[in-house]
């Protein structure tokens, strides 16, 4: 049985100070997990953004609202490892960002990326499902987590997938108050 770390990610935290959910894991093999794919989002100011996200079918990629925001299609590009340091690349046909996404209460961060073409030799897609009976309030769940990112041992060139465990509290209830306890806390 893998190791489980419950973790509370603070609200108003940058990301640079919750890096350590991902680093903190472990290096994952790519080829157990073939719907993972990583995102890098060129903005217009020129800085460069980079994300992950989750193939659900051959053309649709899961992320977050927050990698996508005011972004275009014409400046994401999507990564697909095929093992440890090969990589093809697929370009996007349209985002379609949750039209309730609020960046400042991270609520409904969730995107969808169409693929121009799907990648090859792709066998499996991430499983999105379950019955209503288990997203009940204040549910734990036991989660992995992956990511991409830099390591001292990659030498900045490629970006490597990691991958920790965490217990995760679920529930509208649960979120409802944790809203309500930052919106007393930081006045918003």
């Amino acid at each position: 049985m893998a190791a489980t770390t419950t973790v509370t990610i603070e609200y108003g935290m940058s990301n640079n100070q919750n890096i350590d959910l991902i680093s903190k894991g472990i290096l994952f093999d790519v080829r157990k997990y073939p719907f993972l794919v990583y995102i890098r989002l060129f903005k217009s100011s020129g800085v460069v953004s980079e994300c992950s996200g989750s193939l659900i079918s051959p053309l649709f990629v899961l992320t977050a609202a927050h990698c996508t925001d005011k972004i275009e299609a014409n400046n994401i590009v999507v990564f697909h490892y095929y093992n440890l340091f090969m990589k093809s690349q697929q370009y996007v046909k349209a985002v379609y960002q949750h039209k309730s996404y609020k960046k400042n209460l991270i609520y409904n961060d969730i995107s969808i990326i169409r693929l121009k073409y799907p990648f090859r030799n792709v066998n499996r897609y991430l499983n999105l499902s379950g019955h209503p009976d288990e997203f009940n309030d204040t549910a734990d769940w036991n989660c992995t987590v992956f990511g991409f990112g830099i390591s001292e041992r990659s030498n900045n060139y490629e970006k490597l997938g990691y991958m920790t465990n965490l217990s995760v509290t679920y529930g509208y209830k649960k979120c409802f108050l944790d809203i309500l306890d930052y919106q007393f806390r930081f006045g918003c």
